[in-house]
C-alpha cells in the first residue's frame, strides 16, 4: 500500500510530466496499480511489455493523457520527450551510472526540471 507522503508528493506534480523510476518490473506495476487505484493517471513500462504496449504507455504520455510514468531502467536512456519536468527515483538504481540517465530525462534541451529521489521504506506502509 503506497503512503500518503508518497500520494502528497504525487499530488504536487499534478498536471505536469513525471516518471518515476522503479528498480524492478515487478514494482514499477506493483506501484501503477496502487497509484491506478488511488485515481491518478498512469502507465507503466518496462522490458515484460510488448513493443505495442510500451508505445502505447509512451504516447499516452506524450500527450498527458496518462501524466506519470513509472519506469524501469529501459526507459532511462530512451525516453525524449521535451516537457518532463520532474523524475523520481522510487528506487536508487543497481548500476550507479543509471542514475545520470534517469536524471537525464528531465531538463532537455536547456529546460530546466527536478529530480527527486524518494527511499521505497518511506512509500510503503
Amino acid at each position: 500500500m503506497i503512503t500518503q507522503i508518497w500520494l502528497k508528493l504525487l499530488k504536487s506534480f499534478q498536471n505536469k510530466k513525471v516518471i518515476v523510476f522503479a528498480r524492478t518490473k515487478a514494482s514499477s506495476d506493483r506501484l501503477a496499480k496502487s497509484l491506478i487505484k488511488a485515481d491518478f493517471r498512469v502507465d507503466a513500462i518496462h522490458g515484460n511489455k510488448s513493443q505495442n504496449q510500451r508505445q502505447r504507455a509512451l504516447e499516452n504520455f506524450k500527450r498527458g493523457s496518462n501524466p506519470i510514468l513509472i519506469a524501469t531502467d529501459i526507459a532511462s536512456r530512451g525516453i525524449d520527450v521535451p516537457d518532463i519536468t520532474t523524475v523520481v527515483n522510487f528506487d536508487v538504481p543497481e548500476v550507479p551510472e543509471n542514475y545520470v540517465h534517469r536524471v537525464g530525462r528531465t531538463a532537455r534541451a536547456g529546460a530546466k526540471g527536478k529530480p527527486k529521489k524518494r527511499s521505497t521504506q518511506h512509500m510503503y506502509s
